[in-house]
């Protein structure tokens, strides 16, 4: 038995968004699809057995935050990971608990160490997201 898991396509973000996807995965299926086969001809023969879509956190700045906040600094978060959920939640899950513990952690010393970005409210958060979408489309 071999597995293939493989990602991509774009992100899209609904005006009322809520953890659930509410778009057709079919075009998104059939265009990995598509994709892994123009890599990979040998594979010209398979299919996908399962495909999926869920929630991907960008920021503006393309930057990924982790930290403490909050009145009390009980409020722990890591986010904005851009696409590359994997590493950066087990890199923040350290630097979270680093910072649970009361201890140093790298990721706070290095250059890709930024601070929690402001979020408007909606709707001004949905045009700015649907802004940079486009963005990032023309920019491909």
């Amino acid at each position: 038995m071999s597995l293939v898991v493989i990602g991509g396509g774009n992100a899209e973000y609904f005006y009322k968004n809520t953890l659930h996807y509410s778009s057709d995965l079919k075009p998104v299926s059939q265009m990995m699809l598509s994709e892994l086969k123009r890599f990979y001809p040998s594979l010209k023969n398979i299919g996908f057995e399962y495909v999926w879509n869920g929630i991907i956190g960008i920021s503006y700045e393309e930057v990924p935050a982790a930290g403490v906040q909050g009145k009390y600094k009980n409020i722990y978060y890591g986010l904005a990971y851009n696409g590359h959920g994997i590493t950066m939640a087990y890199t923040f899950g350290a630097a979270i608990a680093s910072l649970f513990q009361g201890k140093s952690h790298p990721w706070f010393k290095s250059i890709y160490y930024a601070p929690l970005a402001y979020l408007p409210p909606k709707p001004l958060r949905w045009l700015g997201v649907k802004a940079l979408m486009q963005y990032l489309k023309w920019k491909e």
